[in-house]
C-alpha cells in the first residue's frame, strides 16, 4: 500500500545570516546590470534590510524551525521548489542516463538490468541510511491542483511493465523478497509483449497524461480514479518499485539516443514514477528520473551499482521454476478523458519536435590534462561555457549551477556562475589587446572566484534559496512581497540563459535533462579523466542558437586550453634545468641561487 508522506531527508543545513545573503546576492548580480538597474536594486535591497521590514520576522520563524529538534528552516522549499512546479515535468524537469552498451536483444537486457536494479535496491534496503536512492523505489509524485504530492510502496514487491502503450503489474520479489532470476524475468517480458499485442488492456498510452501541466493533470487523473477499474491500476503504478518501458523505437547514436530518453513516446512512459527503466528494440537502454526526490549524485551512484549488478547478472541461474504473475492493468476513462490524453499525447510530440538536443564528447583532454594544468576541471568547463555563450549571443547571461549541499546535510544549492571576475575573462579572451599573460591571469582570477563561490554553495553561505524561502512564505502569508524580488536584480539572476548541471557516472554514455525557459539552453556535463561529454538541449527560442553554441563549446575547451598549456610551458622554461647544490625547487619559489 502507498501513503503519502513529506519531504522525507531533513536538511541540517545552517541558516545563513539575513544580512550576509543580500550582501552575496547584491554581488552575484550585479555582473548582470546596467548601473541604473543596480542602483534600483540597491533601493529595493536597503528597503528590504530597514528594521521594521517583514524580513526580519520570518527570519525568526527560520531560525525557530532550526533550533527545533526535528524541523529545519528548509522544511517547507523542497517541496515548495519541487512538488509545487505547476508546468509539466516530462522533458522540463525529469533528467537521465544513457548506459553503455548498445546491443544485443532488447528483453534479455531489459531483464539483466531489472535483475540488476532488484539487486541494488536489495543492497540499499540492508542499509542502515538508504538515503535518496534507497527510497527511490517504489515512489510515484502524484499532481495536486496547487501543489503536488509523493507516495512511497517501501515494501512493495512488483514493478510496472509498458509495452505498446499498455501496462502491466509483474510480480518480481518473492515472500523472502528473493528477486526473480533474469531467465524467469525474459519470460515475464515475453508474456508482456505478447498480451501488448491484443487490443484488449483497455485505453492505450495513458502514460501520456503525465505529460500534461501539474493541475490538469491532476483534474483528469480525478476523472479516472471514478472507474474501479481505474482506481487499481494507478493504484498499481504507484505502488510499483519501478517502470520497465520496453520501446518499439531503435534510436541509432547518442543523440537520438538520449532524445528518446528525455522525451520519447510519451504512450510507453510515465513521467511521475521517480524511476523508469528504458530498453529499446535494438538494446540500447537508459534510466529516466523523476527529479523531486531524488538528484544527480545520488542517481549517479545507483549507475556504479547498476554496472556491477548487470555484469553478473547473466551468469546467474534459476532455483526454481513455475510461471510468473504477469497482469494487464485496464483503464476505462470515459469520452472526454480519452480525448484530453490523445490530445495531451500530441501536444507533448509537437513540443518535443521543437526542441533539439545534442550530444558533445570533446576527446582531446579531460579532467586529468586539466588538474595537470593546477586548474578545476569544473571552473574549466565552466569558463568555457562562459566564453561560447558570449561569442554567440555577445554578452554574459544568468547561468545556473547545480551544487550538492550533500556536505553539509543539503540536496542542492542554485549558483550563479557568471562573476566579474568571468567577464573579464571572456572579455579578455576576445580582445587582441590583451596578452597571453594577461588572458591566462584573467583565467585564474576567474576560477579562483569560481571555485570559492562553489564552496560557500556547499557549506550553506549562499543566497538564492535562503531569500527564495523568505519569498515564498511572505507570499504565503498573503502579505505584499518585497520589492527585492521583483528588482532588477532578482529578474536578472534568475532569468536563466543557461542551467547546468555536472555528472559523474559509471557505466554512463550520456547524462542529460531538458531547458529550464524558452530562451535557455540545458547543459549536462561529465568531466571525465580523459574527455568532457556534454549534453544540449533547447526549445523554441534558443533552439536556433544550440549548433552555434555547440561549436562554441569545442572551440572553447581549445582556446583555453591551449591558453593553459602555453602558460605551464612559460612557467616551465622559466626553471633552472640543473641546480648544484640544495635540495630540488618546488614551484612556485623563485629560481636560482642557493641560499
Amino acid at each position: 500500500m502507498t501513503v503519502p508522506e513529506s519531504f522525507p531527508f531533513p536538511a541540517t543545513v545552517p541558516l545563513p545570516n539575513l544580512v550576509s545573503s543580500v550582501e552575496r546576492f547584491l554581488r552575484w548580480c550585479e555582473p548582470l546590470l546596467t548601473a541604473d538597474e543596480v542602483r534600483a536594486t540597491l533601493r529595493a535591497a536597503e528597503e528590504f534590510l530597514a528594521s521594521d521590514a517583514l524580513g526580519h520576522d520570518v527570519q525568526r520563524v527560520l531560525a525557530a524551525r532550526e533550533q527545533s529538534a526535528t524541523g529545519s528552516w528548509l522544511d517547507d522549499f523542497w517541496d515548495r521548489r519541487y512538488l509545487g512546479r505547476r508546468s509539466r515535468i516530462a522533458m522540463d524537469a525529469n533528467f537521465f542516463f544513457l548506459l553503455e552498451g548498445d546491443s544485443g536483444e532488447q528483453v534479455d537486457r531489459a531483464a539483466r538490468l531489472t535483475r540488476a536494479l532488484l539487486e541494488a535496491q536489495r543492497t540499499l534496503r540492508a542499509s542502515a541510511s538508504p538515503g535518496q536512492l534507497g527510497e527511490a523505489f517504489g515512489r510515484s509524485r502524484i499532481p495536486g491542483i496547487s501543489i503536488d504530492t509523493t507516495v512511497w510502496a517501501p515494501d512493495s514487491r512488483h514493478i510496472v511493465v509498458l509495452a505498446k502503450g499498455q501496462a502491466f503489474r509483474v510480480q518480481v520479489l518473492d515472500a523472502a523478497r528473493k528477486p526473480l532470476c533474469v531467465e524467469r524475468l525474459v519470460a515475464a517480458f515475453r508474456r508482456a509483449e505478447s498480451l501488448s499485442e491484443s487490443a484488449n488492456g483497455g485505453l492505450r498510452g495513458v502514460g501520456r497524461a503525465t505529460t500534461l501541466p501539474r493541475r490538469d493533470w491532476a483534474l483528469l487523473r480525478r476523472t479516472l480514479k471514478a472507474s474501479v477499474t481505474s482506481a487499481r491500476a494507478l493504484e498499481a503504478i504507484d505502488s510499483a518499485l519501478f517502470i520497465v518501458s520496453l520501446d518499439g523505437a531503435s534510436p541509432i547514436g547518442d543523440q537520438d539516443s538520449s532524445a528518446a530518453l528525455l522525451h520519447g513516446d510519451s504512450a510507453n512512459r510515465w513521467f511521475d514514477k521517480s524511476l523508469s527503466l528504458i530498453v529499446f528494440a535494438n538494446g540500447v537502454a537508459g534510466l529516466n528520473f523523476e527529479h523531486s526526490r531524488i538528484d544527480g549524485l545520488s542517481a549517479s551512484q545507483l549507475m556504479t551499482l547498476l554496472r556491477t549488478a548487470e555484469s553478473t547478472a547473466a551468469g546467474e541461474g534459476c532455483e526454481s521454476d513455475g510461471s510468473v504473475d504477469v497482469t494487464p492493468l485496464h483503464f476505462e476513462p470515459d469520452e472526454d478523458a480519452d480525448r484530453l490524453i490523445h490530445a495531451a499525447g500530441s501536444r507533448f510530440a509537437e513540443a518535443a519536435s521543437r526542441s533539439v538536443s545534442r550530444v558533445l564528447v570533446f576527446d582531446e583532454f579531460g579532467a586529468e590534462q586539466v588538474k595537470r594544468w593546477s586548474s578545476s576541471p569544473d571552473a574549466f568547463v565552466q569558463m568555457a561555457f562562459q566564453l561560447a555563450n558570449h561569442d554567440v549571443r555577445g554578452k554574459s547571461g544568468s547561468t545556473y549551477e547545480s551544487i550538492s549541499m550533500a556536505a553539509s546535510g543539503g540536496r542542492t544549492e542554485a549558483m550563479r556562475v557568471v562573476t566579474p571576475e568571468s567577464v573579464e575573462f571572456v572579455i579578455a579572451m576576445g580582445d587582441a589587446r590583451y596578452t597571453a599573460q594577461q588572458r591566462w591571469q584573467a583565467y585564474r582570477r576567474a576560477v579562483d572566484a569560481h571555485v570559492a563561490r562553489v564552496s560557500d554553495c556547499k557549506h550553506g553561505r549562499a543566497p538564492e534559496q535562503h531569500l527564495w524561502q523568505i519569498a515564498m512564505l511572505i507570499e504565503a502569508s498573503g502579505a505584499q512581497v518585497p520589492s527585492l524580488f521583483t528588482s532588477p536584480g532578482w529578474r536578472a539572476m534568475r532569468d536563466e540563459r543557461m542551467s547546468t548541471s555536472a555528472v559523474q557516472a559509471d557505466g554512463v554514455r550520456v547524462f542529460g535533462f531538458g531547458a529550464t525557459g524558452a530562451d535557455c539552453i540545458g547543459v549536462a556535463y561529465s568531466c571525465r579523466p580523459d574527455d568532457i561529454s556534454v549534453h544540449l538541449h533547447a526549445a523554441t527560442e534558443a533552439a536556433g542558437e544550440i549548433d552555434r553554441f555547440a561549436e562554441g563549446v569545442m572551440e572553447s575547451f581549445r582556446r583555453i586550453g591551449v591558453l593553459l598549456e602555453t602558460a605551464a610551458s612559460r612557467r616551465s622554461a622559466s626553471l633552472p634545468t640543473s641546480r648544484p647544490c640544495g635540495p630540488p625547487i618546488r614551484p612556485p619559489r623563485t629560481s636560482g641561487g642557493c641560499g
